[in-house]
């Protein structure tokens, strides 16, 4: 199926579009996102421990002596936020065995190792690299997994022979004490945050049948409360546009249970707020439309799978926080977009019988350059020239919302045009 993504922080670039793009088919696709658990799969490799037990060997008036060997292992999981980053510490001490006669046993120092894949995919060369690579595929919904080996242990018995006809009792204790550290990280994937003027009346927004709601209207339980210009893209139709009131809420969906959604999810904002799937959730409480999502534990995150009729890759939103007053948008099949349309002006005042020239613009899915006039939009049922301009004529009473659109493109905010007599 297709992304619902955000523009900005998870880039829908070449990389991501080579690791979750379904031009390669079904089968591919599963193949892609194996090859993405494996390459997020550490293992943790622990040192041998040996033991050494040392028998001395006395006349029958000595007292034998023993040996033991104490090994602890203290392992600490230390998990970042930025990037994913392999990182292993080995602190090691010696195991000395002490006889009799003060000859010594041979070191045994202790080690430890973590292997992590590095190779990328060859379907996958248009990512950088590694931490490329593992950044689409956890922009894919892909976690990452650590996996520790048993500790593998070893065992040697030394004999020796003593001639002292001298009673000695003695027992010595070492201890052998090293660590484990794995640093892993935590890269999440955050909604893209479109800087706009608002053009609809305060508290005005409308649902996929055209029913206009008062986005004002939601009860913010939890602040700091904040508005913000919501537009949700789905497959066949726009969703949700328009403002929306939100704040931190717990979040509820069938298959990821209920969990606090504030952006200080997994430390990535300093004081809670609302958030992209906040918004979410007080738009559907509005509208009446449904989504669904998973939870990830080790991200403390919202993996958004389905809004309303539209289902999707995951896409996280509990760590966006999106300043008050800007335009969130939420787009189906963001990453294979070609363009992100536009058009301006947003409203238009006319008589009877005016005519009024609009512009559709688009941005690149890639997140590159700026706008650019597109050819070949529709709007209002007329193709954009090759400078992106379409002419309207008022010939009739009447408020309308009209969108641009085009194949492989995501559609553009509502046009509001009203027509006075």
């Amino acid at each position: 199926m297709g992304t619902i993504a955000a523009a900005a922080v998870c880039k829908a670039d070449n990389c991501a579009r080579a690791v979750t793009g379904t031009q390669r088919g079904l089968a591919a696709q599963t193949s892609a996102k194996n090859d993405c658990s494996s390459f997020l799969k550490a293992t943790v490799y622990p040192s041998t421990v040996t033991s050494t037990v040392t028998i001395t060997v006395f006349p029958s008036t000595v007292t034998s002596t023993s040996f033991s060997t104490t090994t602890t292992i203290i392992q600490t999981v230390i998990v970042g936020t930025s990037s994913v980053v392999a990182s292993t510490e080995t602190d090691s001490t010696v195991v000395q065995t002490v006889t009799v006669n003060q000859r010594r046993a041979a070191a045994s120092p202790q080690t430890t190792g973590t292997v992590r894949p590095s190779s990328v995919p060859t379907y996958a060369s248009a990512c950088s690299g590694v931490v490329r690579y593992s950044s689409a595929c956890s922009c894919w919904g892909v976690t990452q997994t650590t996996t520790t080996m048993p500790t593998p242990a070893t065992y040697r018995t030394i004999t020796v022979s003593a001639t002292a006809s001298t009673t000695i009792v003695s027992l010595v204790t070492y201890t052998s004490t090293f660590s484990q550290t794995i640093t892993t990280s935590a890269t999440t994937t955050t909604t893209a945050l479109v800087t706009a003027t608002a053009t609809a009346p305060a508290g005005n927004a409308y649902c996929p049948n055209g029913q206009a709601v008062n986005g004002l209207s939601p009860a913010c339980k939890r602040g700091p409360c904040a508005s913000f210009n919501l537009r949700i893209e789905g497959e066949s139709e726009t969703v949700y546009e328009g403002i929306i009131l939100t704040g931190p809420e717990d979040i509820t969906t069938p298959s990821g249970g209920t969990h606090l959604c504030d952006g200080t999810n997994n430390n990535a904002n300093p004081s809670p707020a609302g958030t992209g799937i906040t918004c979410i959730a007080d738009a559907a409480g509005l509208c009446g439309f449904s989504f669904d999502g998973t939870w990830s534990s080790s991200f403390q995150n919202f993996f958004i799978t389905r809004i309303g009729t539209s289902d999707s890759n995951a896409s996280g939103g509990c760590q966006t926080q999106p300043p008050p007053g800007n335009e969130l948008l939420w787009a189906f099949d963001a990453f294979n977009a070609n363009n992100f349309l536009d058009v301006q002006p947003r409203t238009a005042n006319l008589k009877l019988g005016d005519v009024a020239v609009f512009t559709v613009t688009g941005r690149d899915g890639n997140g590159g350059g700026g706008s650019n006039a597109v050819a070949g939009a529709t709007f209002n049922g007329l193709p954009t020239n090759a400078n992106g301009q379409v002419v309207y004529v008022a010939n009739q009473v009447g408020t309308y919302r009209i969108k641009a659109t085009r194949g492989g493109d995501i559609r553009s905010p509502a046009a509001i045009i009203t027509v006075t007599a």
